[in-house]
């Protein structure tokens, strides 16, 4: 009989102990993959796990069950996991291909949520730096598509103007233009074209930035002889000059602070006679 108060006594306490918690700590439930330990997961990812104490759990993998760090899964929450994968992929320090996987397999999760604007915008940005480091920035055709899946899905989303602009010039601009005066006429007339066609765009004074260099680069290979490659007259080459200078003057006027003195330094360098492109000796080669 006396045990019995005993027993009323120490029971909150077994409740509240490890034992008591065992059943529903390895009950199995939803979390979300913050870096793997381990097996074919990926950031992002959906999966089972269940904890197994207070510093491992045990995850789903297929047909195995994976004993990982507690830090490595985050439980799911429909209303907390979109903000931090949002805030997660701000942090640049991460590995940009841990980082990509996250953004890709959030979207999967999260395809309407008012923050895949930016977890979209954020996938294609490291999908540009995963991308580039595997191909030596040869070719960009993943972040190609992403950019445009961005401005499809989001048409007036927070980062058009930017995506645009990006998309414009991996589409525009070669991996290299090897002397090519057509090739780099070719690209001077694209961004002519953005120029003109996007007058409010943030990037518009860029475009004019490239396109005076396209003109002054136009103007250096036409004084090579290149293999195969329209060579231009004289006349031509001091026209480009001219075309350069025009619009490096015309940008002097900008209301940007910094748009006006890169201006006045480009123009400078290219009236006294400096390289930009072949034997280049420009010591600031701006945008």
């Amino acid at each position: 009989m006396k045990l019995l108060p005993v027993l009323l006594f120490l029971t909150p306490f077994l409740i509240q102990s490890p034992l008591g918690q065992s059943s529903e700590k390895r009950a199995w439930r939803e979390g979300v993959v913050l870096h793997p330990a381990g097996g074919d997961l990926q950031p992002g990812q959906l999966v089972k796990y269940s904890e197994q104490d207070d510093h491992k759990v045990r995850v789903k993998s297929g047909k195995q069950i994976l004993t990982w760090p507690r830090s490595t899964v985050v439980p799911y929450d429909e209303e907390m996991i979109p903000s931090w994968v949002f805030l997660r992929l701000k942090d640049k320090r991460q590995d940009p291909a841990s980082q990509l996987s996250l953004a890709t397999n959030a979207l999967l999760l999260f395809p309407d949520h008012e923050l895949s604007d930016d977890i979209w915008f954020s996938k294609c940005d490291y999908s540009e730096d995963v991308e580039g480091r595997a191909t030596d920035g040869k070719t960009l055709n993943e972040t190609i598509g992403c950019l445009r899946g961005y401005l499809t899905k989001h048409p007036r989303g927070k980062h058009k103007d930017q995506a645009e602009w990006r998309l414009f010039q991996l589409e525009t601009e070669p991996y290299e233009y090897e002397g090519d005066v057509e090739a780099i006429l070719r690209a001077a007339s694209r961004y002519q074209e953005f120029a003109t066609e996007h007058p409010n765009s943030l990037y518009r004074e860029q475009a004019l930035f490239k396109l005076a260099k396209r003109y002054w680069m136009a103007a250096e290979a036409g004084d090579l002889l290149v293999e195969g490659a329209r060579q231009l007259k004289e006349v031509e080459v001091k026209q480009y000059r001219r075309k350069a200078a025009g619009i490096l003057e015309n940008l002097q006027q900008a209301v940007n602070l910094e748009t006006r003195e890169t201006a006045r330094v480009l123009l400078y360098q290219l009236t006294t006679g400096r390289r930009i492109y072949i034997g280049s000796d420009a010591w600031y080669p701006g945008p």
